[in-house]
């Protein structure tokens, strides 16, 4: 192990990041009705309750869920998604 350098570990952590990308969002106890709706609004996510914590996490764990095809501009030659 110990000829793996800081890079190799860089390299690895955004390959890994790149394979399974996800997106955290976390509100405090008070905000989670919001949590809640933006869950039902996108059809998608996972809430996280830790416990003895105060707050809520939602879980994106597959990126392309929070962001539909349709979401995204159309290119210049009239062709989209």
């Amino acid at each position: 192990m110990s000829n793996i350098t800081r890079r190799d570990w860089n390299e690895l952590l955004v390959y890994i990041c790149l394979l399974y990308p996800k997106v955290k969002i976390t509100f405090v106890d008070k905000d989670a009705p919001l949590a809640v709706k933006i869950k039902e609004v996108l059809g998608a996510g996972t809430l996280e309750y830790p416990k003895d914590a105060k707050y809520v996490n939602l879980l994106f764990q597959d990126v392309n869920s929070i962001l539909p095809p349709h979401s995204f501009p159309k290119e210049k030659n009239g062709e989209g998604s």
